[in-house]
């Protein structure tokens, strides 16, 4: 994953069937809404139908910071469904041990006609 705006997944469509943004949507690899949503469509073009996205939140609501409801809303606008919520998790994050939350999306099918 290159976090320099580009977001562009080097992956065929609906190749994989799970993807982990773990410590990745926050300010300082994404800083614009719209670079998260950019990566958010990546990541629904290389799931497989019903696929996983599982998210680990962190540097979030400081000053310059998107909010957690802000993240979840946008992952949601981009077709995915949450599908479960673990709080208190036990996570290393910079090398550190630290209780956080993991949400589960599964990617929405989008039917035409």
């Amino acid at each position: 994953l290159d976090p320099t705006g580009k977001s562009q997944i080097r992956l065929d469509d609906e190749s994989v069937d799970v993807v982990l943004l773990y410590d990745v949507l926050h300010y300082y690899y994404f800083p614009k809404e719209d670079e998260r949503r950019q990566l958010l469509r990546e990541v629904y073009r290389v799931l497989k139908p019903n696929g996983l996205l599982s998210v680990y939140p962190t540097h979030l609501e400081p000053p310059n910071e998107p909010k957690l409801d802000d993240v979840k809303r946008e992952i949601e606008e981009s077709d995915f469904y949450k599908e479960d919520e673990y709080n208190g998790m036990v996570m290393v994050h910079d090398d550190n041990v630290e209780k956080g939350t993991i949400i589960n999306f599964r990617k929405r099918e989008i039917t035409t006609g």
